[in-house]
């Protein structure tokens, strides 16, 4: 097996299949990540680390499933930033976007 990191994205899907949950990327993070790096910082750690050396992924999804954990909460900004950027997208302000 080679030793070349990967990393799985544990984090929200995006639209058009830019970014899936569970999806492993070889020798680095998807470019796409650096496009968004200063946008949505939380990005960043919700790819987790794997390999036989690294077995870090059984408990991170243990710990998204956690509310009050710390990659729930990155989790949550991700998807916050992405229903954001929705609104903006589809020029619908905060007001037009509300269910009241």
């Amino acid at each position: 097996m080679s030793d070349e990191l990967r990393f799985m994205y544990l984090g929200p899907n995006f639209p058009k299949g830019m970014l899936r949950k569970g999806t492993v990327y070889k020798g680095g993070l998807p470019p796409i990540v650096d496009e968004l790096r200063a946008q949505v910082p939380a990005l960043v750690d919700l790819f987790i680390p794997i390999g036989s050396k690294v077995p870090r992924v059984a408990a991170a999804r243990v710990e998204l499933k956690n509310p009050g954990s710390r990659l729930a909460a990155l989790s949550g900004a991700v998807q916050a930033w992405l229903r954001a950027d929705a609104r903006r997208r589809h020029g619908i302000t905060n007001d037009e976007g509300s269910a009241e």
